[in-house]
């Protein structure tokens, strides 16, 4: 019952982080070169919790 519940959790968190990314990638279209370079940093940090592996 716990790890079902930790499962959700996890699930409920890399939703999340994909909407996330779906807003910065949104915001990203009407930004300036420095505010983009801020963007994509924020990209990568969501990013890598999403896929530890890279």
């Amino acid at each position: 019952m716990e790890e079902k519940k930790l499962f959700a959790v996890l699930q409920e968190e890399r939703e999340l982080l994909h909407k996330q990314l779906q807003l910065l990638a949104e915001q990203s279209k009407s930004c300036t070169p420095t505010e983009l370079a801020k963007l994509s940093e924020q990209m990568v940090a969501i990013y890598s919790v999403l896929d530890p592996v890279c």
